[in-house]
């Protein structure tokens, strides 16, 4: 229950700011996109925040190879 919590939380965050930056930049976009392409961002939007379904996405295999870099203070 709590990872569906989590899931959640972070598919509300991650589209919440997606939303906010549709916002911010409405007036430019207005100019650019029509009110169809509008209309399946907001769909598409929609759904994700339905759909709270993370992948877990394996590790790439490039960033296991880096050198570990140590500090000393």
């Amino acid at each position: 229950m709590e990872r569906l919590l989590l899931s959640l939380l972070e598919t509300s965050a991650a589209v919440g700011v997606i939303v906010l930056a549709l916002a911010a930049l409405s007036p430019l976009l207005n100019k650019v996109l029509v009110a169809r392409w509008k209309y399946w961002i907001r769909l598409l939007l929609a759904v994700r925040l339905l759909i709270p379904w993370n992948p877990d996405l394996p590790a790439l295999p490039f960033f296991s190879r880096l050198p570990a870099i140590q500090v000393e203070l």
